[in-house]
């Protein structure tokens, strides 16, 4: 789910899209549920990080729009904050082209794959 800059509502307010804050919720779940069964913890080391993002359709969206969503799920799970990530690598798969759908087909779902590394002790966070 890309997530873009805040919304506005009619009175000034910030907030975002609610799929926004779900998918960020599904994310930051399955991040815990991973490094409990790998027996991981927060780290406040400098980090590298690979996203492979599997479409489920071949509409337009940004890679860094899909990477912040992500990256902001997992801060205070996997680090305590995406300052931490010094190398990110973003890549997009897109399925395969077939016909149109028919009206009323839906039930698109994908997926991302996190690699996450830490770096050598020379390399700054400013975290």
């Amino acid at each position: 789910m890309p997530k873009q800059s805040f919304r506005l509502d009619r009175f000034g307010g910030k907030y975002q899209d609610e799929r926004v804050v779900a998918w960020q919720s599904v994310v930051a779940w399955e991040a815990v549920r991973a490094m409990r069964a790998a027996g991981l913890e927060r780290t406040r080391r400098p980090l590298g990080v690979s996203l492979v993002f599997y479409l489920p359709s071949r509409r337009r969206v940004d890679a860094d729009n899909l990477s912040k969503g992500v990256l902001d799920a997992l801060n205070g799970v996997l680090w305590e904050d995406d300052r931490q990530v010094m190398d990110l690598r973003i890549r997009k798969r897109l399925p395969p082209i077939r016909s149109p759908r028919k009206r009323g087909e839906g039930g698109e779902v994908g997926r991302v794959e996190i690699s996450v590394w830490e770096l050598g002790d020379d390399a700054e966070c400013g975290a």
